[in-house]
Formats: C-alpha cells, structure tokens, sequence
C-alpha cells in the first residue's frame, strides 16, 4: 500500500497506461471473439475512451468534497474492509499508515491549483473542515469496535495474535490515522480565503468542455449538453402529450410514505422484473445506518459493491 501520488507526472503515466491498454485491445478483432467477448472487449474500450477523455484537466477536479470526498469515504471503505487471511489486515493497516501522506499530496495538488486560481472554496473547505472535526472528536472512534468484530470473527487466528492486532491497530488509529486528519484539518484551514471565484465550473478556461466530459462518464452518453437539454425538453412534451395529466401529477409517488425501509428492496427485485433479466442467484444484503459521527457529513444513502469474483453480501448504508 502507498500513498496516492496527485503530481501530473503520475497522471501522465497513468494515462499512457490507458493508451497502451487500448491498443492492445483493438487487436482483438470480432473474428478472434465470441460474441460474449466482443460485447467485454467493447464495454472496456468505451471506458478506457471516456477516461482518456480526461487527460488535459489535471486541475479541474479534486479529491476533497463535504459528503464525497476521498476523506469523506477512506472510514466507510475502511469500515467494510474484508479480512480473509493476515494479509489482508496488512493492507488495511498499510491505509491507515499511509492516510497522512495522501493527505499530504493532496494539499499538495490544492496550493498547485491556488496558484492558478482554481482552489477550493471556503464552503466546500469549511465542509471538510466540519466533517475531519466530527471524526476527530469522538471519544471512541468507530473503526475500532468495528475492527475488533471482522478480528474475533477470523477462526484461523490465535487469541493472542487477535490481542495483539487489536493492540497495534487502537494505536493506528489514535496517533497516525486521527493525525492524518489533524493535519488536513489545519492545513484546509490555513488555505481559506484564497479561491477568488464562486467553484463554478463555469469560471475556468475550459471549465464547460470538463462539465461535458464528466457528465458523458456518468451517463455513458455520446451526447453534447445541448443535445442533451433538447431530448429532455421533447421527452417530458412528449409524455405530458401522451397522458391526459399534468406534469406535476405524472412524477408523483406516494411509495415511500407506504413501505419501510426494509420492505424497499424486496420491492424493487420484485418490480424490475418486466423491465430487467430475472436474477438466478439469491442476492444478500445487508442495511446499516451511517455513524453517528459521519451522518451530518456523509450522502443520506450509499452502497458498497461486491468484489466482482465472489457473490458475498451486498451492503446499503
């Protein structure tokens, strides 16, 4: 585990990566392939395409954000770290050591983008500020009693190892990992008052061509922001037309004042089947509530996806 490197070199050489991946995808003709392998084959190009799309805006985004930002994240995935073997709490362990100095190379990247004028606002920096000041202060962090459950759960671990692992990662998280947050902390708040713009996109030389390219990964659209506007503007005419309502009543829903919470799910696997494949495996999931800690800092709702080799339990926060 190392910490993540925010330089433009680093990217430079992750997108010829990507270049050097998409040539030797192309080499795999429709007559090498079966139809299944043609439909992977094409699904990985239109990804490599769309984040190669990217190279050219190293400073339009960011890694820091109040709900969705990596520090906003790193306790959540790091809550629902799976330990199989030793191994894999090695490498939980490694993100926590190594927590300070990502931090570190972000801050890096963000007084790059201050001096072009691209910084972070005093909103989205008082956000994060909030959010690293209610993980920091709780008198008991929750990863560890979290961590402490998936360690006695291991049944190929001694009971003094289990000990020891419990020792040394209360020590993690108290002295490296909370530190690593004391650090982003101090050094966001020594970065205030510097963006002289409002965050719009909008403001930077190429700021909508990037709102473009992002909206099209999220979409795995081809389509252009006009484009997009016309065929919403002639879809919505076009329902409205076609039911004899109004456009208010067309998008009502009374459906969650009329089911709990648990009742969703089942709901949902239950009514996509005129519209979706029927599933031929029993998916498992699991609900949680957000910490305490992290709900006024947090998106009201997220889930974590399964490892794409095992069909283990899905879970919803």
């Amino acid at each position: 585990v190392e910490p993540y490197d925010y330089s433009i070199e680093a990217e430079d050489e992750y997108f010829q990566s990507l270049i050097v991946m998409e040539t030797n995808l192309k080499k795999y003709t429709d007559d090498l392939l079966s139809s299944n392998q043609e439909l992977t084959r094409d699904i990985l190009l239109d990804y490599l395409k769309r984040q190669l799309a990217f190279d050219g805006y190293h400073y339009y985004g960011t890694s820091l954000g109040s709900y969705l930002g990596y520090q906003a994240q790193l306790p959540l995935v790091l809550a629902e770290y799976r330990f199989d073997d030793l191994n894999d709490v090695n490498d939980y362990f490694g993100y926590l050591r190594t927590a300070y100095d990502t931090f570190a190379n972000i801050i890096a990247f963000e007084k790059e983008k201050i001096a072009l004028d691209m910084g972070l606002t005093n909103y989205i920096i008082d956000k994060v500020i909030e959010q690293c000041n209610n993980f920091i202060t709780v008198e008991e962090n929750y990863l560890i009693p979290v961590f402490n459950d998936k360690i006695d759960a291991m049944p190929k671990v001694s009971v003094s190892k289990k000990k020891e692992l419990k020792a040394e990662h209360e020590k993690l998280i108290n002295e490296e990992f909370v530190q690593a947050y004391n650090y982003l902390r101090n050094q966001l708040n020594l970065m205030r008052n510097t963006a002289t713009h409002n965050g719009a996109l909008a403001n930077f030389p190429m700021g909508q061509k990037y709102y473009q390219i992002l909206f099209q990964e999220a979409t795995g659209s081809d389509m252009t922001i006009p484009e997009v506007k016309k065929y919403l503007q002639d879809k919505i005419k076009s329902l409205i037309l076609s039911s004899n309502i109004g456009y208010d009543s067309l998008y009502k829903t009374n459906l969650m004042t009329t089911k709990e919470l648990d009742d969703l799910i089942p709901y949902f696997i239950n009514e996509m089947e005129d519209n979706f494949p029927k599933l031929n495996v029993e998916v498992n999931y699991e609900i949680k509530d957000i910490h305490q800690t992290m709900q006024e800092n947090s998106s009201p709702a997220m889930y974590f996806i399964s490892p794409i080799d095992e069909n283990v339990d899905e879970v919803i926060y």
